[in-house]
């Protein structure tokens, strides 16, 4: 199940890139550089951001628009959220 999340996680990042909260979280993000720092989804591999900002930016991207399916756990949070911060931590 773990890869299965992180596929969907790229792939709604990649279709969710271009919409505007999305731009504007990672327009926030970029002014918060920081090296070594860690990289935002659609931003060049050499731009690295603040691991929160991008941790802020990425989850952006990957809740925009998988924010209103439907998980019903005893869990807090969608297992999903949990891959940005994790992959900006990294």
């Amino acid at each position: 199940m773990i890869i299965n999340r992180i596929i969907i996680n790229v792939a709604v990042a990649a279709a969710s890139v271009a919409r505007c909260r999305v731009a504007q979280a990672r327009a926030q993000a970029l002014c918060h550089p920081k090296a070594p720092g860690a990289t935002v989804f659609d931003l060049p591999p050499q731009t690295r951001i603040s691991p929160e900002w991008a941790a802020w930016a990425n989850g952006m991207a990957v809740r925009e628009l998988d924010l209103h399916d439907t998980y019903l756990a005893a869990d807090y949070a969608h297992p999903g959220d949990n891959i940005p911060p994790i992959r900006a931590a990294a």
